[in-house]
């Protein structure tokens, strides 16, 4: 009995974690004094420097409280730049 469970919690755990990695990058950079990044053309200039990366995706985060009748839940907003697509496996999750 044991064993069944702790192999089903096994696989339940490498589906979390392939729909995760779906959607989150390689490399993330983050403002770290205010909430966007200000000199985003200079940042964009110097990653494009790097040879090892090809593709640059920008997004922005945010919480929000979502409401239906007498029901409300915080969630996190995420909105994307064409470039994301070509950067995750989206359409997989």
């Amino acid at each position: 009995m044991l064993l069944i469970v702790l192999s089903a919690m096994n696989g339940m755990t490498g589906i979390v974690a392939d729909l995760f990695n779906a959607i989150e990058p390689d490399l993330k950079i983050t403002s770290v004094n205010s909430k966007y990044i200000l000199n985003r053309a200079d940042i964009d200039h110097k990653i494009k420097l790097i040879p090892e990366i090809n593709t640059v995706s920008y997004s922005l985060e945010e919480n929000a409280l979502i409401k239906l009748d007498d029901k409300q839940a915080v969630v996190n907003i995420k909105g994307v730049d064409s470039n994301f697509k070509s950067l995750t496996r989206f359409d997989t999750v």
